[in-house]
């Protein structure tokens, strides 16, 4: 819990630091202010996709709860030359966890609501983007990362198979591993694969569509408003919202039935 003055500094330091660091930090990081977020990243993924056979589709495992408070420590050195702001930056990591009234010393994770921690996360995983990120431009391939989600597309199997020997080498220097359920390896399939929330189509079926997990999601969403006793004035202007949502910052995504959105769960109630 952070006090006023607290949150203060945080985010002058975020506002502040983002800019510092902006030259820094790769591109291919979506989630930097100016590189156009997770849309941007689903578009560009869309667009070269057709270009590409196999696909490494994978994230960090409790992203924020494992970043290493040594290894960070080091690389924000590497970047500031500044005491003062590391001093800072020290302090703000340095935290006691109350685990059922004992208190313990915090070494490792930082909080999701800290407005610089969007930053750190990119300065932690800047390894990936420089050494994954070098790897796919010598050989013409696609690598983009959003937070602790990133993709890899690859022309071949043995492209692909370095490309994964890169990513492993580098979490583990960071100490890192992958989301075991969330992890893709190998050839594209015919129905495309999911990244960020949407269904990217391969070459031979173009374009976006919505992922089964945003439609479940969506749907749970609807059924905690119905048992809520949330008016279906409120529930309809929440699907709008939605279907606004989804569809905005992405090119190219497939229609679906305009009803969809509600009626096709109104059954399941």
């Amino acid at each position: 819990m952070w006090s006023a003055q607290d949150s203060l500094v945080l985010k002058a330091m975020a506002i502040v630091l983002s800019d510092y660091l902006a030259p820094a930090l790769s591109r291919r990081c979506f989630h930097i202010a100016g590189n156009g977020g997770a849309k941007g990243c689903v578009n560009a993924v869309s667009k070269r996709v057709e270009n590409y056979r196999f696909v490494c589709r994978s994230d960090v495992n409790s992203y924020y709860a494992t970043i290493n408070h040594r290894i960070l420590t080091k690389q924000l050195r590497d970047l500031i030359p500044c005491e003062t702001v590391l001093n800072l930056l020290s302090r703000m990591l340095e935290r006691l966890d109350d685990v059922y009234g004992v208190y313990h010393h915090a070494d490792i994770g930082i909080t999701k609501g800290n407005p610089i921690s969007p930053l750190l996360g990119a300065v932690y995983l800047q390894i990936l983007d420089k050494e994954l990120g070098q790897y796919c431009k010598d050989h013409d391939l696609f690598y983009g990362r959003f937070m602790d989600d990133w993709v890899i597309l690859c022309k071949t199997r043995n492209q692909l198979r370095t490309g994964v020997r890169i990513m492993n080498r580098v979490l583990e220097k960071v100490e890192m591993t992958k989301h075991p359920y969330k992890t893709f390896i190998g050839r594209i399939k015919d129905s495309g694969f999911d990244f960020l929330g949407y269904r990217i189509g391969n070459k031979f079926k173009k374009g976006l569509s919505i992922a089964w997990t945003t439609w479940a999601n969506h749907q749970g969403k609807l059924r905690q408003l119905y048992e809520q006793g949330v008016s279906e004035t409120d529930i309809g202007q929440y699907v709008k919202r939605w279907k606004r949502w989804v569809r905005s910052g992405v090119e190219g995504i497939d229609r679906w039935d305009e009803d969809c959105g509600s009626g096709c769960f109104m059954g399941v109630y």
